[in-house]
């Protein structure tokens, strides 16, 4: 069987990484300006590739991946390929939070606060 690396972050995928930055929706710019500030004490990559998938941001040290999930992901097709992607990223050993861009516009403090959570939770796992 094979497997894709785990870090692929692969330098032929650095146009399409630039393309998902400068294109990030507004839920995206801003979590990535609450997270960029470092307040949770860990560093957090934005559009980065984990064996064939990108995901919105990923903190290497707990190995954990917080994704934003837009009106396109309540489609069927979508969620099909969100449950598989998830299932294989948790099989790798990483950790998927979750959150609408609804959730994240309209409840800062309430993301931030459960990913702070998780954050403390997988540290002290560690």
């Amino acid at each position: 069987m094979n497997h894709a690396p785990l870090f692929s972050n692969k330098s032929d995928q650095n146009k399409f990484r630039r393309y998902l930055r400068i294109n990030q929706t507004k839920s995206e710019i801003v979590l990535w300006n609450l997270l960029r500030r470092k307040s949770l004490r860990y560093r957090f990559r934005r559009q980065f590739q984990i064996g064939y998938y990108f995901v919105d941001f990923y903190c290497h040290k707990l190995k954990l991946i917080v994704e934003l999930d837009g009106g396109v992901h309540l489609e069927e097709f979508q969620q099909k390929h969100d449950r598989k992607r998830d299932k294989w990223l948790v099989s790798m050993g990483y950790i998927v939070l979750r959150f609408t861009n609804e959730e994240l516009l309209f409840d800062q403090d309430s993301v931030m606060g459960r990913i702070e959570h998780k954050c403390i939770e997988l540290s002290k796992a560690r």
